[in-house]
């Protein structure tokens, strides 16, 4: 028997709380044509089996779904895109993982994830949808109608996803330019939350400030602790000042009930 190429995969893990899903193929309605059948297997990345997937996971759980794929039927794309977000409105939590491609289609899909993750050397692809056609001038005008339309759905999802990281004429001029984006890219847009495998930057032996940070900002945020603790060493300062050795106990009780609570602040 021959081995499968694996396309999706529908994992139960031993936590009943997290399922996996991997689509690692084309997005497509219908599978290839089966010579020995002489009929069409069923799609494993389409968007009624994934529908059916989605369907036997709780709506309390964790989803996390791998994706490797060139893309493919903006239609099933789009539809299993918006599948993720209903189970996600439900209760699901899901996280996206970029293990190799997201292209085209594929990217779309990825964006209905609540946290995305890329790995090293893992891209994405967005592009203005194609397609092949014939038939008269004014059916070849309507398709193209229909490219515009499918166009801007995914251009307006980009949009939601990046959260006003990138403007609407930015990004329509990298979909008409058809661009490829690493994993720092989709970090600096919004596209993707995590990239696994960096490791940690870590302090700078010499300066003491983070790694990959503006100087700038950290030089800042330590003037401003110690400007904090300044302040709070005057007052402890001014409240000491103000006990004297006549004073009643229960004054001084007070007195030094705030000071610790100063210093515990």
């Amino acid at each position: 028997m021959k081995n499968k190429k694996l396309k999706f995969c529908f994992e139960q893990l031993t936590s009943p709380d997290i399922t996996k899903l991997y689509i690692y193929d084309e997005v497509r309605a219908a599978g290839k044509f089966n010579w020995e059948t002489w009929s069409y297997d069923e799609s494993e990345t389409s968007a009624k089996h994934i529908r059916d997937q989605l369907d036997a996971i709780p709506n309390d759980g964790t989803i996390e779904l791998h994706v490797n794929s060139a893309g493919g039927e903006v239609g099933e794309g789009v539809t299993i895109y918006n599948l993720l977000k209903q189970k996600s409105k439900a209760g699901a939590k899901i996280i996206g993982y970029v293990d190799g491609m997201a292209y085209s289609v594929a990217m779309d899909i990825v964006m209905a994830c609540d946290e995305i993750h890329m790995g090293l050397g893992s891209s994405m692809f967005l592009h203005y949808p194609w397609m092949e056609a014939c038939g008269s001038a004014e059916e070849l005008r309507g398709y193209a109608d229909q490219l515009d339309a499918l166009g801007n759905a995914s251009l307006q999802l980009y949009l939601v996803r990046s959260n006003g990281k990138i403007t609407e004429a930015e990004l329509s001029d990298m979909m008409a330019k058809e661009t490829m984006l690493e994993p720092d890219k989709c970090l600096q847009f919004g596209f993707c939350d995590v990239i696994d495998g960096l490791e940690d930057p870590g302090n700078d032996p010499e300066t003491g400030l983070t790694q990959g940070t503006d100087p700038r900002q950290e030089k800042a945020d330590i003037k401003k602790q110690i400007k904090e603790q300044l302040v709070q060493q005057r007052e402890i300062t001014r409240l000491l000042e103000s006990i004297r050795p006549k004073q009643e106990e229960t004054n001084l009780s007070t007195t030094f009930a705030n000071v610790v609570s100063i210093l515990k602040k």
